[in-house]
């Protein structure tokens, strides 16, 4: 669970937003495929995606500037209320049972937005 928010020049862009995010798992399957479950001491690199692509934002391409620097922020939080609060309480719960526990962890990062990015296609 997280949320995006876009700068302009440092500054909050009061053109963009986009908001607090997660989804919804249904099924066991679905938990299996997306919670990654470590052994002790095991060590794993991931890629992970952080917004990969702007659909869904209000950032108005129209609107850019080249004159000015946009990035975003990406703030999120991974705990049991956030796994859980997806649809996979009865998978963490039987992993639980089983002595597994579920990582307290966070990002909190800043990204540049490259102009050429945000161009119009």
């Amino acid at each position: 669970m997280g949320k995006t928010i876009f700068l302009e020049n440092d500054k909050p862009a009061p053109l963009t937003f986009f908001g607090e995010g997660s989804f919804y798992r249904y099924s066991e399957a679905e938990c299996k495929r997306d919670l990654i479950i470590l052994k002790p001491y095991e060590k794993l690199e991931a890629a992970i995606s952080l917004a990969k692509d702007f659909s869904g934002s209000t950032l108005d391409i129209n609107k850019i500037s080249t004159k000015n620097s946009y990035s975003y922020i990406v703030k999120s939080a991974h705990n049991r209320y956030s796994a859980t609060g997806v649809g996979c309480e009865n998978y963490i719960a039987g992993l639980e049972k089983q002595g597994y526990k579920v990582l307290e962890d966070s990002i909190n990062a800043k990204f540049p937005i490259p102009l050429d990015f945000l161009e119009k296609k």
